[in-house]
């Protein structure tokens, strides 16, 4: 028996322990989980809370611009965004758990915010060269205001490829510190033949509101500004949102056909003059002119043909007088007559624009200079073009067009007979001139080929560069005959090669360039020869020749290429002071 009495009384004791523990008071524990903090400004989100153990009650509470839709003493509760935050974080929903008499809460700080556009701002092709009073041109600035996603004209930024200024983006927010991201996607009525990938746009570090977009895709595009809700850069379905249509259009030159001719070159006496013609500027006939530029060029936009807003595309020939002009009518004496580009040439008293003996000493202006007879040249647009260039056909291809683009120049000049100051007769007159040209393209959301002032006018990439020159000498007798001692020449420059000797310290940078990669000569290597090219002028070392393809395209300046006045027929001028 006692044995028993002694089991009986543990098993008292353990049934004592166990009841105790079972009557121990509960505490509860409550928590929101996987909270947003941003709610859009009229919209609402669901937010749900968990609370332990479970069977308890849950008693919701909001403070600030939100309000609770429904009902509040459920798990799960859906909260709309009333009034914009006047700072981050200055709204707060609470919930209060119940559970055996006890109590626990937990709370989230909220911001109620909205997206109401994103700004573009696109950097117009800047000056080459600094001048007094002649400013940068004005950027560009672009507002869209789109949730939809449309690519309708006016609405739709449309831009170059190509290695370009970067566009700088910013989104208008209120509040204006609320984490913002930034993505892009391609439209979903896109040529599967235009590719999958996107622009970059990088979001800025230091204020979120701000990104820049490279123009480095093709196709049709939505940058897209969102609220940030978790910090991960990645948008959900139930942020506020604004879209920027966008519409990047390549350009890549698939032949160059530039030509030069000289036969129809003309030099003769008459009327007091010797005049040299070297063709009538017929754009109808260019094979009488002094150079035929001239290319086919494949232009792809997006959409379902590549084709989408290309009518809102322009091209044309951008020619620049690279050097100073070497003409010289040289008269008895021995006395001279040779061509400059000067800022007062108005001051010059001599015919034909001349400076003789007595007048204000030239301002000379050096190259290189915008050679366009234009009206308003430089100021968009085609007014950077030579006067004839146009495009002469756009043919629709299975993937975007191919465009033919030309133009013709033929540059000729004329002497006096007789020195305008001294007298003299003329004996011999020499003709040299060094340009540089650039096929550029540019965009203009009002379809506008000219200087209207709309996005992007003055923004040009070039797809082809090249140095061009002519060269001739005459002599005149007493009797007038002219004989022809140097003949006309008219020559396109072959490609950039590295001059002897090499420049050691330009050869590593280029090397480099390329990964230490052996090149050749084949196709297959010609982007990577630009490159080893690029950085090795770039380096310090020297070249000769300048015949350049840009793929991509580069901008006008970047290629030495000024779209910007003067230009060189406004500043030209004769000194015949000796």
């Amino acid at each position: 028996m006692t044995l028993s009495e002694d089991k009986l009384s543990e098993d008292k004791e353990v049934c004592s322990v166990v009841a105790t523990c079972r009557d121990a008071p509960v505490t509860p524990g409550v928590t929101i989980e996987d909270a947003c903090r941003l709610i859009p400004h009229g919209q609402s989100k669901k937010y749900k809370a968990k609370g332990n153990p479970a069977g308890g009650a849950y008693n919701w509470t909001a403070t600030g611009g939100i309000s609770i839709v429904g009902a509040a003493n459920t798990k799960v509760v859906e909260v709309k965004g009333d009034t914009i935050s006047g700072a981050v974080d200055d709204a707060e929903l609470k919930v209060e758990y119940t559970h055996s008499g006890k109590k626990d809460s937990d709370s989230v700080k909220l911001t109620v915010y909205a997206i109401t556009d994103i700004k573009a701002k696109i950097k117009s092709t800047p000056r080459l060269t600094a001048r007094a009073g002649r400013a940068n041109p004005a950027d560009y600035n672009f507002t869209s205001t789109e949730t939809a996603e449309a690519m309708a004209v006016g609405k739709c930024l449309v831009l170059m490829k190509g290695k370009l200024q970067d566009v700088d983006l910013e989104a208008t927010v209120s509040p204006a510190t609320t984490p913002i991201g930034w993505d892009v996607k391609r439209a979903g009525d896109d040529s599967a033949k235009l590719g999958k990938a996107t622009p970059t746009v990088t979001r800025d570090g230091g204020n979120f509101r701000k990104a820049t977009l490279k123009t480095d895709e093709r196709g049709s595009f939505y940058v897209r500004a969102f609220g940030d809700c978790k910090g991960t850069n990645k948008f959900q379905a139930s942020e506020a949102f604004r879209l920027l249509p966008l519409v990047l259009v390549e350009a890549k030159l698939h032949r160059s056909r530039s030509r030069t001719h000289t036969g129809h070159i003309t030099a003769t006496v008459g009327g007091g003059s010797f005049r040299l013609r070297t063709g009538s500027f017929n754009i109808a006939a260019p094979n009488t002119e002094a150079i035929h530029m001239n290319a086919t060029v494949d232009v792809v936009s997006g959409g379902p043909n590549g084709r989408r807003h290309l009518d809102r595309v322009f091209a044309g020939w951008i020619n620049n007088e690279r050097a100073n002009e070497n003409i010289r009518a040289s008269y008895a004496g021995p006395h001279s007559r040779f061509s400059i580009f000067a800022s007062n040439r108005t001051s010059a008293t001599g015919a034909g624009n001349t400076f003789i003996p007595g007048d204000p000493a030239p301002a000379l202006v050096a190259p290189p200079l915008l050679d366009s007879g234009r009206g308003s040249p430089g100021t968009g647009g085609e007014t950077a073009t030579l006067t004839r260039s146009r495009v002469k056909s756009k043919t629709n291809r299975s993937l975007g067009q191919r465009w033919i683009v030309e133009s013709v120049d033929s540059p000729g000049d004329s002497a006096p007979l007789t020195h305008p100051h001294f007298g003299t007769a003329l004996n011999r007159y020499h003709f040299e001139l060094f340009f540089s040209t650039a096929l550029a393209f540019w965009t203009n959301v009002s379809g506008v080929s000219g200087a209207s002032g709309d996005i992007a006018d003055r923004v040009y990439a070039v797809i082809q560069d090249y140095h061009w020159d002519m060269r001739g000498e005459w002599t005149v007798s007493a009797l007038g005959v002219v004989t022809n001692v140097t003949p006309m020449s008219v020559a396109i420059s072959g490609p950039r090669k590295a001059t002897k000797p090499y420049n050691a310290g330009a050869v590593t940078a280029a090397n480099a360039a390329v990964g230490g990669k052996k090149l050749t000569n084949k196709r297959k290597d010609r982007a990577k020869r630009k490159t080893w090219m690029d950085a090795y002028e770039k380096g310090g070392g020297a070249v000769t020749g300048r015949n350049v393809i840009h793929d991509p395209a580069c901008e006008a300046h970047d290629v030495n290429c000024e779209v910007r006045p003067p230009t060189g027929l406004s500043l030209l001028a004769n000194d015949g002071r000796t």
